[in-house]
């Protein structure tokens, strides 16, 4: 990672630098300058966009991993909780409205995941970012489409609601 940062802030110094002698020539110069500069700016952008993608996957992947480094199965169906039977999921606490959630996920936090799901169309896989008012920061979750819904992501969350 320390590489494309290195790349980047090198690219957008290059069109600093070229920005400021730009203004030494004709106009043609300076068109070229800030068509260079636009240029580094998307690629700058596309690099940012990229480096986000593995932030996520890595914790996408610290999430299917077990403690003994075996990478967890793949998940299959998701687990049920017939709310009709008050039977909750193992080891989760009960939010209220059918909403659970595992020991490092806060009750206002799944709802507002649940939220965002049903706000986003609520059918369906798909991933949601909510905000966490307990630590300030908005996460990306990927919730399932079955029923119960089970949203897991942001750090090691998990949550499950009808």
């Amino acid at each position: 990672m320390p590489d494309i940062r290195r790349s980047v802030f090198l690219a957008l110094a290059s069109a600093v630098l070229v920005a400021g002698f730009g203004g030494c020539g004709g106009d043609d110069s300076e068109d070229v300058s800030e068509e260079r500069i636009s240029q580094e700016r998307r690629e700058a952008a596309q690099i940012a966009r990229q480096e986000e993608r593995v932030k996520q996957l890595e914790r996408e992947l610290r999430e299917r991993q077990r403690g003994d480094g075996q990478a967890a199965p793949e998940p299959g169906p998701a687990p049920s909780a017939p709310p009709s039977s008050g039977t909750a999921p193992a080891g989760t606490t009960s939010c209220g409205d059918g909403v659970y959630v595992n020991s490092v996920t806060t009750c206002p936090f799944a709802h507002n995941v649940r939220a965002e799901y049903n706000s986003s169309g609520g059918s369906g896989d798909m991933t949601v970012e909510a905000y966490s008012a307990a630590t300030g920061q908005r996460y990306v979750m990927t919730c399932s489409g079955g029923s119960p819904h089970v949203c897991f992501g942001g750090n090691d969350a998990r949550i499950y609601f009808p």
